[in-house]
């Protein structure tokens, strides 16, 4: 079910008209990227997560089976402009996966990567997403 997690979180982004009017919601996207044509970028991406069956999945009386994933959501944060512009985007996406998703935020790492030379922010979230089978 990562894909229905790793939509949801992009769904929101892109809902979100404070990151919009930074970063144009095209430039929103899911998963690797051979090459970053588009500053600002956000870039969503499951470095780890795990799902189980939660509470008697396969007993319970009823015949409810739900599961619980964690996800854990790292969102790259990439401009050509500033770090202020990282900083400011940084803010608001950890804002929006908090209030929307539940999701904590477990790291924070800033950078400026020569290779494509833009600012780096890069985040990492960890949220729990229950699926009913």
């Amino acid at each position: 079910m990562t894909y229905e997690a790793l939509k949801s979180a992009r769904d929101l982004l892109i809902n979100n008209s404070d990151i919009t009017n930074i970063v144009p919601s095209t430039n929103i996207q899911v998963g690797w990227q051979h090459e970053i044509k588009n500053f600002p970028s956000i870039i969503l991406y499951q470095t780890g997560g795990s799902e189980f069956g939660y509470l008697g999945y396969n007993t319970a009386p009823s015949g409810q089976k739900i599961r619980r994933e964690l996800m854990n959501l790292k969102v790259d944060i990439i401009s050509n402009t500033s770090r202020y512009q990282t900083l400011q985007v940084s803010d608001l996406v950890t804002k929006t996966m908090i209030s929307g998703l539940g999701a904590r935020k477990i790291s924070d790492y800033d950078d400026f990567s020569d290779s494509i030379k833009a600012y780096l922010k890069s985040l990492t979230f960890m949220y729990t997403v229950f699926h009913e089978d």
